[in-house]
């Protein structure tokens, strides 16, 4: 369940982060200039030298890119259902288990 919200909140707030909040002072100290599709890369590299809450907002990036990898972009399911076993669909009490 904590990889599902990590995953919600990467994909929340993807560049919100870069225009306004954690990454600001950072991304235009050492990424100024760059496309908004090289940011994330720049600032990975310069991890090192980002302030705390950036640094905490790129981990939180990177391990939800791992979660989509291992999931193939999927998220993670709670109780999964095998798709060979047919499902009821009801929408009365009339094909409900008793």
């Amino acid at each position: 369940m904590k990889y599902l919200l990590t995953l919600m909140i990467a994909l929340l707030v993807p560049t919100a982060a870069l225009a306004k909040g954690e990454c600001r002072d950072d991304r235009k100290k050492f990424c100024a200039g760059m496309e908004k599709t090289e940011l994330w890369a720049c600032l990975k590299k310069h991890e090192a030298e980002v302030s705390a809450p950036c640094k905490s907002r790129i981990e939180a990036r990177t391990k939800a890119k791992e979660e989509r990898a291992k999931n193939n972009g999927e998220p993670e399911r709670q109780n999964p259902t095998p798709s060979n076993q047919p499902q009821t669909v009801c929408f009365d009490e009339s094909c409900r288990e008793k």
